[in-house]
């Protein structure tokens, strides 16, 4: 599974209390409604480029790297980003599959970037609660549960060598460490294209550090047919719905049939609008007929669009 652990790239350890989900009313409606996310599968994102910068990098120094550098297996090269040649019923069994969140609540980029026009929040979800998300569905005796990461992203410059010299460098000896301890016939070169695929989900081009991006990922593996697809202009998108469980004094609650009041949500920012008074009114109003304490605070950026 692609953890958040490593450290190229990446700010300072520590996350925010409360990290914000930029969307439409709509699907804050739905995301209550069900106490879910929607992790979308990673080559789906709006960055065109997600994902697949990195192995571009890598494939452009990793040759003068084992030219200059002896220690380095001459054999060694990246393979091409595909789904490894399992028994699967889709090509998205060990996809991985995310959802975004920012560290800014009243964003202009966002809002015009993530929200509909006038009908945009930024739902504040609390990063503990995140940390314990789960698949959305109740498992049984014995059961794969997918693993999940939740973290900051790191943004790479790409044409800074030092950088990718790193990267290749860490996932090298990553790669090394699992093949001698792994007779299972996977090859150093399989090895070594998953430890980079583990940067390239966990890291993004520079142009995008002022996003302030976390992230939630998460794999289906053995557990495809949670997989559910949303239309968009263009194509048809796959995703996996996740559960977000409550916070407790004792811990987190994973409360199946939702018979508790949900409180992993600790405010909502309404995005700008003509009718801010009227939205605010009756999102306070949303919220308070289902017994959350959701704090909901009107957008201070001057933005209209008509």
């Amino acid at each position: 599974m692609t953890q958040i652990d490593n450290n190229v790239g990446t700010p300072p350890d520590g996350l925010p209390d409360q990290v914000f989900h930029y969307t439409s009313i709509d699907a804050m409606m739905k995301i209550i409604e069900t106490r879910s996310i929607w992790c979308t599968a990673i080559p789906y994102l709006n960055d065109s480029k997600e994902r697949t910068f990195l192995f571009d990098a890598v494939l452009q120094r990793l040759p003068i790297l084992k030219n200059s550098d002896t220690s380095i297996d001459p054999e060694l090269c990246l393979p091409a980003l595909e789904v490894e040649p399992v028994s699967n019923r889709t090509s998205f069994a060990y996809e991985v599959f995310v959802a975004c969140f920012a560290k800014n609540s009243d964003s202009l980029m966002h809002w015009r970037s993530y929200c509909p026009q006038e009908s945009g929040v930024a739902i504040g979800f609390r990063s503990a609660c995140l940390k314990e998300v789960y698949i959305a569905e109740k498992p049984q005796e014995g059961m794969f549960v997918p693993p999940v990461s939740f973290g900051r992203i790191g943004y790479l410059n790409t044409e800074d060598a030092t950088y990718i010299d790193d990267i290749i460098y860490k996932a090298y000896a990553r790669a090394r460490c699992k093949h001698e301890k792994n007779n299972s016939g996977v090859t150093l070169n399989d090895y070594f294209r998953w430890e980079v695929d583990t940067f390239a989900c966990t890291n993004k081009l520079k142009a995008f550090e002022v996003e302030g991006e976390l992230r939630l990922l998460t794999y289906v593996s053995l557990r495809e047919g949670n997989i559910r697809f949303r239309t968009v202009r263009s194509t048809l998108i796959p995703y996996v719905e996740m559960r977000i469980p409550n916070q407790s004094d004792v811990g987190f609650d994973l409360d199946f049939d939702k018979k508790k009041r949900w409180n992993a949500i600790q405010s909502v920012v309404v995005g700008p609008t003509a009718n801010m008074a009227l939205t605010k009114r009756s999102v306070e109003a949303f919220f308070a007929l289902r017994g959350m304490n959701v704090q909901v605070i009107e957008s201070q950026v001057p933005y209209r669009d008509w």
